[in-house]
């Protein structure tokens, strides 16, 4: 599956990083939906960690059902850029 990380600052300063979210074929709403989501989970910790994973967070929050959903998307676009056999 093919992954992006995102890099970010708290508003306290502090760098951290999202990992594992998933490369999807266009613009999803849920990816953004729950990226988002994310994201203000972290500012609104008063210290966050240096290190978040999204897949991690999607499953926590609405299941692996959800994910799989997402990650199949993924597959998808991964497949879709692969040359063909010569």
């Amino acid at each position: 599956m093919a992954t992006k990380k995102l890099e970010l600052f708290h508003m306290s300063g502090q760098k951290y990083k999202i990992v594992d979210i998933p490369v999807v074929n266009q613009d999803v709403f849920v990816v953004n939906y729950y990226l988002q989501l994310l994201i203000d989970d972290i500012e609104r910790s008063a210290k966050p960690k240096g290190i978040y994973s999204f897949s991690s967070f999607v499953i926590g929050k609405c299941g692996l059902k959800e994910y799989n959903k997402m990650k199949s998307l993924s597959i998808t676009k991964t497949l879709h850029q692969l040359d063909a056999p010569s």
